[in-house]
């Protein structure tokens, strides 16, 4: 299994890039879109990169235990809660950076709302599903 505190680190920079979001969301008018854009595609690709992993290895791990509760939380995690992958592709695919610019506040209300599922999905993990880890390998 992988370091648990290798996930727990991607969660402090993503939260740490929330906020930076955040900051930016604030603002009255669209930043800059050239920087904005690249931020948000590093923002994606961190957020991206650690969804795949816990996907790819977290999950299975969890439901190819021999324990039911540990099964039952892997399935869990794995559909509702592992679907925000899909959600954070919609929402950049739908928010170009022509509709960014003309509907910024529809934008802004979009995407805090965003942030704060994944703030969400980040407390939930570190508080039920990072601490089962451990024990997989013992069952």
């Amino acid at each position: 299994m992988d370091d648990i505190e290798t996930y727990r680190d991607e969660h402090r920079r993503l939260e740490a890039m929330s906020n930076e979001f955040e900051w930016l969301l604030a603002k009255e008018r669209p930043p800059e879109p050239v920087d904005f854009l690249r931020f948000r595609h590093e923002f994606g690709r961190l957020l991206t990169q650690h969804l795949n992993r816990e996907d790819w290895l977290i999950y299975p791990r969890l439901q190819a235990s021999s324990a039911p509760e540990l099964r039952a939380v892997g399935e869990r995690f794995a559909s509702g809660i592992g679907a925000f992958g899909a959600t954070f592709s919609t929402h950049v695919r739908y928010w170009t950076s022509e509709r960014i610019a003309g509907e910024w506040r529809r934008y802004r209300r979009a995407t805090e709302a965003l942030l704060n599922a994944l703030r969400q999905r980040i407390d939930l993990e570190e508080a039920e599903l990072y601490p089962l880890l451990a024990t997989v390998s013992s069952h």
